[in-house]
């Protein structure tokens, strides 16, 4: 259990960075690309996403005098590849993202202890330029990793870095190394539907991804090989391969339906198959609803399946406070439920360079995950404070 509760750490701690929600719909957004550099979101933001996210801060000129002018100094240090004339020209920027957080955790189990942890999280280096319909963007940052004999060592380590060609506005190429375009895409990682499927904050592929969005249908395809942020020194460098298709139609400010096929040949040379039926609803009075259903298939020495949901009904206060409940499972091949999180929150952006986001949040795991060798039931309340500042 000691082992579980390190890996449900790691992966709360290293979820993505902010801005690609699609709990945006409620602000009537339905496609990352319109505020993204990385049309499949996370990340930099463009020109309008730069400066729509300062439109949601208050001005609160009246508590700190120099907020009342950063809009201006932010919006004359926006990136669009062209100049004042729309001649294609090269401009580029760099940013920088640090996260932290303070987690207290309550077990139910009267064997295992209690802990309060504060933890230093990822601090990433961010880069990108943009010339024209060309661009490239590029992180940095240190990793602290286990091998397999269970020794720590450092790290330096690139989350991203490709190069991308858009043309008009809907068709985006790009070759390098990114995250895989499954299912819906939120900040943390930790979601049960993309930890089946192990498409957590550490998975990004080498591949070339085709990406066409436009108003009402977007479709993504990305062959990819290796899955190098799992790196370990003894650990073989192509790991992993496959394809990702992921279709969604939208109705814009009110709706989006997705669909998500990712084949893959896994680490233990087996081939595996995963499906996501996911949408986005907005609702009345800056309500919104996401829900995912994954189901996986793997072709081993014998069939096996599993299946994951995430069920999120959030509510924006002044549109830049996000409340928030959340539901997911994890179901095992017969069915029945191994993992049960329930998790209520809050996400504000009190500065437009700062984010935090208090939750509490319930989880069972029943230990029946692995069939042979059953655990036993695990309840603990979770309490954490996130802090995100970024530039």
């Amino acid at each position: 259990m000691k082992k579980f509760s390190s890996c449900f750490l790691f992966f709360l701690v290293t979820s993505s960075k902010l801005f690609a929600y699609p709990q945006n719909i409620a602000h009537g957004y339905t496609s990352c690309a319109t505020c993204h550099v990385n049309p499949s979101g996370g990340g930099r933001t463009n020109a309008y996403g730069h400066l729509s996210l300062e439109s949601l801060i208050p001005d609160k000129a009246n508590i700190i005098s120099w907020m009342s002018n950063y809009r201006e100094v932010k919006e004359k240090t926006a990136v669009t590849g062209y100049n004042k004339k729309r001649e294609p020209e090269l401009q580029f920027n760099f940013g920088g993202s640090f996260r932290s957080l303070l987690l207290y955790q309550k077990n139910l189990d009267d064997k295992v202890a209690n802990s309060l942890t504060l933890i230093p999280m990822l601090m990433e280096a961010q880069a990108y330029a943009l010339r024209g319909n060309f661009s490239i963007y590029g992180t940095f940052s240190i990793l602290s990793i286990n091998n397999r004999m269970g020794k720590r060592f450092i790290k330096p380590f690139s989350r991203e870095h490709w190069l991308m060609y858009q043309k008009d506005y809907m068709w985006f190429i790009r070759l390098g190394r990114m995250s895989l375009p499954f299912g819906i895409k939120t900040a943390d990682h930790t979601r049960e539907t993309r930890s089946l499927v192990n498409l957590h904050h550490s998975d990004q592929y080498y591949g070339f991804s085709l990406d066409y969005i436009s108003e009402k249908f977007s479709f993504n395809f990305m062959p990819f090989i290796g899955n190098y942020l799992k790196y370990k020194p003894n650990q073989k460098s192509h790991e992993e391969k496959g394809a990702v298709l992921t279709f969604k139609l939208a109705k814009p400010t009110t709706f989006s339906i997705g669909l998500s096929s990712l084949f893959k040949r896994n680490e233990r040379n087996y081939n595996e198959l995963n499906h996501s039926i996911n949408a986005t609803f907005q609702l009345p009075l800056h309500t919104y609803l996401l829900f995912e259903m994954v189901h996986q298939a793997k072709f081993e020495e014998k069939f096996q399946q599993k299946w994951a949901s995430f069920l999120r009904v959030g509510k924006y206060f002044y549109e830049w406070i996000d409340a928030y409940g959340e539901f997911g499972e994890i179901r095992t091949e017969n069915f029945k439920p191994y993992l049960i999180k329930v998790r209520l929150g809050l996400k504000g952006k009190f500065f437009p360079w700062l984010e935090v986001e208090p939750f509490v949040e319930y989880n069972l795991d029943k230990g029946e995950f692995f069939e042979t060798s059953p655990s036993p039931s695990l309840k603990k309340f979770i309490f954490a404070f996130q802090a995100h500042a970024y530039y």
